[in-house]
């Protein structure tokens, strides 16, 4: 498994996991129809120094991405992740998400990393509490989905407490 930047020919291994009903129920976007997905794809194309994205790959296959939202102004950042269904449950988004917050923090200089989830993502609020976020906060009806308001769970993590987090292995 690794990371990459996004290619043009990405769009069909994409849009196999952007357009399941389950990839998307907690998002304001999707399920994709393919041109949602096309335009997905050419917009992340484009340059923006706001956000770091990546493809998530296994065996030449896009499985999903991560990305980092990035505040310069105040050196703080704000993590997400998508992976395909088929690959859920292997342990795919901590690592992906441990590499989003190295990159963060080491190559950026960031100060702070948030993460959001719907408060019945149960799924998507481990892999933050695995990842050493601390839960900070929960915004009522946050985000309008198609099945009503969002609740959604804020989690953050420090520069100081990441760098404060044991190694792997010891």
């Amino acid at each position: 498994m690794y990371l990459r930047k996004i290619k043009t020919t990405d769009v069909d291994d994409i849009h196999e996991y952007a357009s399941i009903p389950e990839v998307s129920q907690y998002q304001v976007w999707g399920p994709n129809q393919y041109r949602d997905t096309l335009n997905h794809v050419k917009e992340l194309l484009g340059e923006n120094d706001s956000l770091y994205h990546r493809v998530i790959v296994i065996n030449y296959k896009v499985i999903g991405a991560a990305e980092l939202h990035i505040n310069q102004s105040e050196m703080t950042g704000e993590i997400g992740y998508v992976v395909h269904p088929d690959y859920q449950g292997k342990g795919i988004a901590g690592k992906v998400s441990e590499m989003i917050l190295d990159y963060g923090f080491s190559q950026l200089n960031l100060k702070r990393i948030i993460g959001k989830a719907d408060t019945r993502n149960i799924a998507s609020r481990k892999v933050l509490e695995k990842i050493g976020m601390s839960k900070t906060d929960v915004v009522m009806k946050d985000l309008l989905l198609s099945d009503g308001y969002r609740d959604t769970v804020i989690y953050m993590i420090t520069e100081e407490a990441y760098n404060k987090r044991p190694s792997e292995g010891a």
